[in-house]
């Protein structure tokens, strides 16, 4: 069990581990500018990975990012990945262009939306469940003929995902009818621990990750002043980004997490998840999400497609 203690940055967390990060192939969604999967990018940069690949839709926050690290961190090599989530053209179309010999050792499925409006992917699914969850499934499987022995997989979900189960009757929330922004990125969330969940019941290392609240990030650009203090408790300890992305770093290259795959990591301890992130629910979803997808993913076979 890893000895981190709450508050500890990925800037330290990353010293203590940085033997095991080195010259690994890191792959990480999400890091536009201000958000934990542009941390977690840099932090990781500083101990020497063999590549960084960055996912992000924005070409011109993925330039910013991979600009921020050409600067800092001249001497480690980065590829940048065109990636809409809420696409599985895209999706399928960003795993293809990876150069054939890549091997990824970790996998870091960060990209995320936080209580937006009601709206839909390309794909017709209600967006946040869309792009936290139904993409990164995809995207994972996708991926799965490129991913090295014994890698793993970091899924960044929320304390969120304990305001809710998985809305099984309508994923859409009747097509927007009943749609509320917080349940629905409870919905999401609960998601990203079943899909961890899944994968470790089929022997892949996989994490969910809680990093904490941490202000200010893109993640909150839907949200009105204030609004954010509504939903977390009076006096809550708010982290900073460096600290939020710790747990990352944890998840993804303590060699102490191996001996509990599936777990859940709240700002950086491992925690319980809420009673409806159980095997029955993560098999269901896992079904669910393959019908969703268009296609079967079992990695313990090498099958996706």
């Amino acid at each position: 069990m890893n000895t981190y203690v709450h508050g500890k940055p990925a800037t330290e967390v990353v010293v203590e581990l940085a033997p095991y990060i080195a010259g690994k192939t890191v792959l990480i969604t999400g890091v536009t500018p201000s958000t934990l999967g542009a941390e977690a990018a840099l932090s990781i940069a500083s101990a020497h990975p063999s590549i960084l690949i960055l996912a992000t839709r924005s070409p011109t926050a993925l330039a910013a990012t991979l600009a921020t690290l050409a600067a800092t961190h001249p001497t480690v090599a980065t590829h940048g990945l065109h990636l809409d989530l809420s696409s599985l053209a895209s999706i399928r179309a960003a795993a293809a262009s990876l150069p054939a010999d890549i091997r990824i050792d970790v996998l870091i499925n960060n990209a995320a939306v936080m209580a937006a409006t009601f709206r839909r992917t390309a794909d017709g699914l209600e967006e946040t469940l869309g792009v936290c969850h139904v993409g990164h499934f995809a995207l994972t499987a996708a991926l799965w003929p490129r991913m090295a022995p014994r890698a793993r997989v970091v899924n960044v979900t929320s304390a969120a995902h304990k305001r809710g189960d998985v809305n099984w009757e309508s994923l859409d929330f009747d097509g927007g009818e009943s749609y509320e922004k917080w349940q629905a990125y409870a919905q999401a969330k609960t998601a990203n621990c079943l899909f961890t969940r899944g994968l470790a019941r089929r022997g892949v290392l996989s994490f969910a990750v809680h990093p904490g609240g941490v202000g200010g990030t893109a993640l909150s650009r839907e949200l009105e002043a204030g609004e954010i203090e509504k939903v977390v408790p009076a006096g809550y300890q708010w982290r900073t980004q460096s600290e939020g992305a710790a747990g990352y770093v944890i998840a993804g290259f303590d060699p102490a997490m191996e001996g509990c795959n599936g777990a859940y990591l709240a700002e950086g301890v491992v925690a319980e998840m809420a009673e409806w992130v159980n095997d029955e629910n993560a098999e269901r979803l896992w079904r669910l999400t393959e019908e969703l997808v268009g296609m079967k993913f079992e990695p313990e076979s090498g099958l996706a497609g």
